[in-house]
């Protein structure tokens, strides 16, 4: 009788003492935690802007964000490796931005942009023809299903198909090959070998980074050719072209709603 007593006595709020759930002190003390300083504040807004806003604003691009009628270079890859080259080149747009950014109130000389733009141009221009050339040897589409309602799946493979079971004849073309092997990467990526594919994945994803980092060096170059007054000029193009961006969106979307149900 004692203990359970003592025990309900206990469990008794007393009058005129608080008492405070852990998660309550918890509240308390994140309410009373100071804001960071003025620089270290700013620091955190450009490390969002750069890091955050950019990867959005170039979501269409970049093809993480649909846009009607258009196709991101992405599209060639399979959906695998496609998720994580957007988050890398998304984190490498965010360093670009931060040099845009910091060589605009530069303006540096017409000679040294020349040179400047040539090279970003020169490397965009390979590191396009090299992605592509690579998609074709080594990204191979394969059709399944009904021949009245077939599907179209992507697997990568590497550049040297091995001469075995089942796939031993050397007519024999990739795409037949992958449909004998299996419709799964891990079977496909067995068959031609780890290293094989692993390769192809690294070299892919070399040569898109290479084609994105220097197509937007050679915009943000363009964009301050004699600073202030061309700066803004290029701003209102920019803004142009994003309203009509969004007003494509919503033009598509309204024109899905509005679309009868079958």
């Amino acid at each position: 009788m004692t203990d359970q007593y003592q025990s309900a006595h206990n469990d008794q709020a007393i009058p005129g003492v608080h008492h405070n759930k852990p998660e309550e002190v918890g509240d308390k003390r994140g309410s009373l935690t100071p804001k960071p300083p003025p620089v270290v504040g700013r620091w955190i807004r450009s490390m969002l802007a750069f890091g955050v806003s950019v990867a959005l604003g170039l979501a269409p691009l970049l093809g993480s964000k649909i846009v009607p009628h258009f196709s991101p270079l992405l599209d060639l890859l399979p959906e695998e490796l496609r998720d994580s080259l957007i988050a890398v080149a998304s984190a490498l747009m965010g360093l670009v931005a931060i040099g845009v950014q910091w060589f605009s109130g530069q303006e540096p000389d017409r000679a040294t942009r020349r040179k400047a733009l040539r090279r970003c141009v020169a490397a965009s221009f390979l590191g396009v023809l090299a992605f592509y050339t690579l998609t074709i040897l080594t990204v191979k589409p394969v059709k399944y299903g009904d021949p009245k309602n077939q599907s179209t799946a992507t697997f990568l493979v590497g550049l040297i198909r091995p001469q075995k079971e089942p796939c031993t004849d050397r007519g024999m073309s990739d795409e037949a090959c992958i449909d004998s092997v299996g419709l799964d990467q891990s079977l496909i990526t067995g068959f031609w070998g780890n290293a094989n594919v692993t390769f192809s994945m690294l070299a892919l994803a070399a040569t898109y980074l290479t084609f994105i980092l220097g197509f937007a060096s050679a915009v943000g170059i363009v964009m301050y050719p004699e600073g202030g007054v061309h700066a803004q000029e290029a701003d209102k193009r920019a803004h142009l072209v994003r309203g009509s961006i969004d007003e494509l969106l919503l033009t598509e979307k309204d024109r899905n709603h509005n679309s009868p149900i079958p």
